[in-house]
């Protein structure tokens, strides 16, 4: 699908965080408190503030739970039924984004994290704890400015993980 959110909700831009349930879209203001809740068809729901929560820029989702970062080392889980707080952890180096990885950990999953506040940014993989698990350093990959990630298991010869690079 394909979905100009902004013109759901007047025309609000600095949208930067996204996360996709199966049946919603979350989209995160950048340096706001502000989360907007969309249809799976993108129309607009409901907008929400999450007590706890402060300055989403990257959200994830990993079937169950949607996480958030903020630039500081500090995720957030978010129960998006109850749409509340159930926890936080913290990581090595700041977070603006990151993305859910199902195969990390021997299985047991984690999050490709980094913070283009961090340049040069290296790609970092932590547990669902927060433990650093691997690195690809920036002197491997070379980007200047990432500011969001999405993880790939599914296209053929992957798994990927791609990004997105202001430079």
């Amino acid at each position: 699908f394909s979905y100009n959110l902004t013109d759901s909700i007047g025309g609000l831009t600095s949208l930067l965080g996204v996360a996709y349930t199966g049946s919603e879209i979350w989209v995160s203001q950048f340096n706001t408190d502000s989360v907007y809740i969309f249809n799976s068809l993108g129309q607009f729901q409901q907008f929400i503030e999450i007590p706890g929560v402060s300055r989403l820029s990257g959200l994830t989702y990993d079937g169950t739970n949607i996480y958030g970062a903020n630039g500081s080392t500090t995720i957030y889980e978010i129960d998006p039924n109850s749409r509340t707080l159930s926890n936080t952890f913290t990581i090595p180096s700041a977070a603006i984004y990151l993305t859910y990885d199902e195969t990390a950990d021997g299985g047991n999953g984690g999050f490709w994290t980094g913070s283009f506040l961090n340049t040069p940014d290296d790609l970092t993989l932590v547990s669902r704890a927060g433990s650093l698990l691997s690195t690809i350093p920036n002197t491997s990959h070379g980007l200047q400015g990432i500011i969001g990630a999405a993880v790939d298991n599914t296209s053929q010869g992957g798994p990927y993980l791609w990004v997105f690079d202001q430079g």
